[in-house]
């Protein structure tokens, strides 16, 4: 717990200042936003598999769930058709730009 008179002063002006300028925080994404977002996570996963690194390590990176990540991947080997991940890595690794790879609806879309 802070007591000192000019630290309190100087804390509580340093936020009241940031609170003069903060933004709103929107709560809702829309559905393009979304898709751009997501079609940037796993153009980032499709750069990092080839790699061979593990599905912790990928989502540690990107900052999301393992299982999110799992799924993103589990999209990508199927587009790629790939029955493993060193496949998909393989594969990737061999496009021209593997960036550009068509990922294929969840299964809960179709």
């Amino acid at each position: 717990m802070v007591r000192e008179p000019n630290v309190v002063h100087f804390m509580t002006s340093a936020f009241e200042r940031s609170w003069l300028g903060a933004e709103l925080f929107p709560t809702t994404v829309s559905p393009e936003a979304a898709r751009s977002i997501s079609d940037e996570l796993r153009q980032t996963i499709v750069r990092l598999l080839p790699e061979g690194l593990e599905d912790k390590v990928i989502a540690r990176r990107l900052g999301m769930p393992e299982r999110t990540c799992q799924r993103h991947i589990a999209e990508i080997m199927r587009a790629v058709g790939a029955k493993s991940r060193f496949q998909a890595g393989y594969l990737l690794s061999s496009l021209p730009d593997p960036a550009a790879v068509p990922v294929a609806a969840p299964e809960a879309d179709r």
